[in-house]
């Protein structure tokens, strides 16, 4: 927003300028001399003071409007020059302005550069559509403005016969140019993009204000009633310094924020000028007419109810636009929450259409996979998991036809190779209650997998060997009980002399002799069979399934002798003879607490006997 200030300033020193120049009017209308002198002394100061702020902003301002600012400071000069001519002639010269003169040279060079600075702003927007938009409101305005410049001005001079015909030229140049500025002021004001309001109304005004005191100027001129000082002198300067003052505002556009305009609002100015101008010449032409008959007081009447109605209908517009800009900033808002919210969403987030092949990604979902936006465009996401899981994915997509969310897990598995394990929500689009699209969140769970497979491995196994703990084994014991489907033996191992071990060459080669011996006896059992370690240096091995004794008899035997070779051990050759005790289900027992203490009963008798043997249990 325009500082009040900045607003004000240049406002109040325009107030004080007219205050001073009409003073200077009133004070010497009887003293020609000075009423001259000081009218332009006043006038090439207004002119200097313009030229400077437009200098100021051609030079300040961006390159791509640049040459506008420097073709209206150019113009000013060309009025600056036509005053001090003005002045230098009549004050210093004493002599009368001749009529065309110099002074109409600067005039109707300052008129050109206008014009030209205007078509080339109009050139430069040449694509704007909204320009076509304000076009029957400029041409109203100028047809208006033309029919009122033809019968006061251009038609007067044109019949007048006692004039030349290069003065008759150069007089109907003002008025054509007149109108030829007026176009241009119009086309600005209803078509500015380039421009802040403030610059624009400003340009406009002023140059509004230059067209009405020239055109008056003319017919004073034609009918002899104009005179240096008079009271349309400080007009023509209060023209030039709202251009100017244009130009200050300005080159200050970039310090100040504008206000923000309603949304679908149009000016009262830009409603009301094409209609003034309607009415007055209505009135003109009402004004002028013998007498006032019915036809005409109805032509009014129609005239006036028709543009009633048409403002009437602007203001219904103007409140539907506002509803309608209003309800999509606030569907652009919405998207754009939207949009913040799926591109940043620090998970993965997919958009899927109802078959489930992807429709969009985010970043998140990009950096998981590796895959680029327009690669995985069309893809089913399906083709996304492991081969195991894929029926999974298709299954869930699948079941969202019932417009309910649903959540699962299933591996994933990326452009290079790499396994992720995915916790997927998919979660229903709905529009009016009919399913359009599927929201996919997927949450990276690999790390958290692990962790749990880790805390579940450490819970169920013996973190020193990697083989089941006594909990595992009793459990993989128990339900082996309850199919009762096949024979299975009981293998209970007990390392002999590993007390020795620990106590001569340290607890750290004990444990090395733990690992070891445990990777044997992995080495020796079959994917079917469980080994543990039960604590200690004693081991459970359960043989499952058996068909006879003699089988049980011939894998104890390969576990007894691959323990039975040594074990060389950070330069130690050690040698840990095992004694094992073996019970079979289920002649030995129905119960795993029946089992176990069979097997321990016959590992004993193997160590009373001698040890480093293996022995069955026997009743």
């Amino acid at each position: 927003m325009y500082h009040p200030r900045l607003l004000r300033l240049p406002f109040a020193f325009m107030i004080i300028y007219l205050i001073i120049y009409y003073s200077w009017i009133l004070l010497f209308r009887n003293d020609e001399i000075f009423l001259t002198l000081g009218g332009n002394l006043l006038s090439v100061f207004a002119c200097f003071i313009a030229s400077f702020l437009l200098l100021r902003a051609a030079r300040r301002i961006k390159q791509a409007d640049r040459l506008f600012w420097l073709l209206m400071a150019a113009g000013m000069i060309c009025g600056l020059l036509a005053e001090f001519v003005w002045l230098f002639t009549e004050d210093l010269l004493h002599l009368e302005v001749p009529f065309p003169g110099l002074p109409d040279v600067f005039y109707l060079l300052q008129y050109g550069l206008y014009l030209i600075a205007f078509c080339h702003k109009i050139w430069e927007e040449r694509k704007d559509k909204q320009r076509f938009a304000f076009l029957f409101d400029i041409l109203i305005i100028m047809i208006v403005a033309t029919t009122f410049s033809w019968h006061f001005l251009i038609q007067p001079m044109v019949l007048a016969g006692h004039i030349t015909s290069f003065t008759l030229g150069v007089s109907l140049a003002y008025p054509l140019g007149d109108l030829a500025l007026l176009f241009g002021a119009f086309s600005l004001y209803y078509t500015k993009n380039w421009l802040s309001s403030p610059v624009v109304r400003l340009i406009s005004v002023g140059l509004q204000i230059q067209i009405i005191t020239d055109s008056i100027y003319l017919y004073l001129i034609s009918i002899d009633g104009y005179h240096s000082g008079s009271w349309l002198d400080p007009i023509f300067m209060l023209a030039n310094l709202f251009i100017g003052y244009a130009g200050w505002l300005q080159h200050t556009d970039g310090k100040y924020e504008e206000t923000a305009a309603v949304p679908g609002q149009i000016s009262i100015g830009k409603l009301a000028y094409p209609y003034i101008s309607v009415v007055l010449l209505f009135a003109f032409m009402v004004g002028h007419s013998a007498q006032l008959d019915a036809v005409s007081f109805g032509a009014g009447m129609a005239i006036i109810l028709v543009i009633a109605k048409q403002l009437f209908v602007i203001r219904e517009n103007q409140k539907l636009l506002q509803e309608i800009s209003l309800k999509a900033d606030a569907l652009e808002m919405s998207e754009q929450k939207y949009k913040s919210l799926f591109e940043h969403h620090p998970e993965s987030v997919f958009s899927l259409d109802l078959e489930g092949r992807i429709q969009g990604a985010n970043k998140a979902s990009l950096d998981l996979l590796g895959y680029r936006q327009e690669e995985l465009i069309g893809l089913a996401s399906a083709a996304l998991a492991d081969s195991k899981d894929q029926t999974i994915v298709s299954s869930n997509i699948a079941q969202m036809k019932n417009g309910k969310p649903i959540a699962y897990e299933f591996t994933l598995r990326n452009k290079f190779g790499r396994f992720h394990y995915i916790s997927m929500t998919n979660i229903p689009i709905m529009i009016k209650n009919k399913l359009v699209g599927i929201f996919g969140i997927g949450k990276d769970i690999t790390a958290a997998k692990k962790n749990e497979e880790r805390i579940h491995f450490l819970a169920y196994h013996d973190p020193l060997t990697g083989l089941a703990n006594r909990i595992l084994f009793e459990e993989s014991l128990k339900k082996a009980i309850s199919g009762n489907k096949s024979k299975f033996a009981i293998l209970f191992l007990d390392l002999d002399n590993f007390k020795k071990v620990n106590d001569t060459l340290g607890h750290d080669i004990g444990d090395k002799l733990l690992h070891s011996v445990a990777q044997r006896i992995k080495a020796c059992i079959r994917g079917s069979d469980i080994a543990a370690r039960n604590g200690g240096d004693e081991f459970t091995i359960m043989l499952n399934p058996l068909i006879n004794k003699e089988e049980t008899d011939k894998l104890a035997k390969d576990i007894l002798q691959s323990l039975r070779q040594t074990h060389l051990i950070d330069g130690y050759e050690i040698q840990s003879l095992p004694s094992i005790g073996i019970s079979l289900y289920p002649e030995h027992g129905r119960t795993w607490t029946e089992l176990m203490k069979c097997a321990d009963k016959a590992m004993y008798e193997v160590k009373l006997n001698g040890k480093g043997n293996l022995r069955f249990y026997n009743q």
